[in-house]
């Protein structure tokens, strides 16, 4: 089971200026870069991206709520996921989507 994802380069590039406006740290902006995704309501599905961004862990990304995570993603994808398929594979472009 894979427990780290790798941002793209933009999204990483998109977290540090918001940070140095903000105060905000990655793993805050990170939850929020979801929620704004998944509001919007951009199809989640599999793509290809760089992994030259932020290296960041599962546990610090969803943490206590990763099974509501799973499910916001689920239902925006409109079926029920593998844990690999969830994560990183789903969730990425879920984040991604955000800018």
């Amino acid at each position: 089971m894979i427990f780290k994802l790798k941002t793209s380069a933009k999204t990483a590039e998109i977290f540090e200026e918001i940070g140095r406006r903000t105060y905000l740290k990655p793993y805050t902006l990170v939850k929020h870069a979801i929620a704004w995704s998944l509001r919007d309501g951009a199809p989640v599905d599999d793509y290809r991206s760089d992994a030259n961004g932020l290296e960041l862990n599962r546990q610090t990304i969803t943490g206590e709520h990763d099974a509501y995570f799973k499910a916001l993603v689920e239902q925006a994808a409109g079926r029920r996921l593998s844990e690999p398929e969830y994560f990183p594979k789903y969730l990425k472009p879920t984040l991604t989507r955000a800018h």
